[in-house]
């Protein structure tokens, strides 16, 4: 067995509820002291705002500081995005939101409206419907959130493709 095997095996290094780096970071990008980040570092965690509770810039800028892979969280608090590691639930590093995406009220989504996609080719409106492009606002397809329409134009190939080709995709709320 390894070192680093052992010492995972009795918790030794990965104990600290917060880490070096966190600290080190907290205290160059933020304002805040270290009493505060340990405060702030639970509460974010338990109560923060996650990724999916935004919409526009703000969820594509919090979606560029996700870490590859599944073991992270991201939770947005006080105007700063804190990134834990998920199993181990300690805070890895932190960042002050951008001015630019100041108050972060303007861009929390209203996950209880639901929405549809209108297509502009053209001049021409259409929706998005269960087998593509429709005529009728009646068959088209109903999102739940706004979230979920966000990811169904970015998951979609043949939405890409027809913005290349000069389409312009928006979000109704009903």
């Amino acid at each position: 067995m390894s070192d680093f095997q052992r010492n995972l095996k009795n918790k030794k290094i990965y104990n600290r509820p917060i880490t070096h780096h966190a600290k080190q970071r907290t205290l160059e990008r933020t304002e805040m002291n270290l009493t505060e980040l340990k405060q702030n570092s639970n509460f974010a965690l338990k109560h923060g705002y996650k990724i999916r509770n935004f919409s526009g810039e703000l969820y594509e800028y919090l979606n560029s500081k996700q870490l590859r892979g599944a073991n992270y969280l991201i939770r947005v608090y006080e105007n700063n995005i804190y990134i834990f590691d998920a199993r181990l639930k300690r805070l890895l590093t932190i960042y002050s939101i951008p001015e630019a995406y100041l108050p972060i009220d303007n861009y929390i989504s209203q996950n209880g409206s639901p929405c549809i996609i209108l297509v502009s080719v053209d001049g021409h409106r259409e929706y998005v419907g269960e087998t593509g492009l429709v005529d009728d606002i009646g068959v088209a397809l109903e999102f739940r959130t706004v979230q979920k329409a966000q990811n169904y134009i970015k998951n979609n190939n043949w939405v890409s493709v027809m913005i290349r080709q000069g389409a312009k995709f928006d979000i109704m709320e009903l």
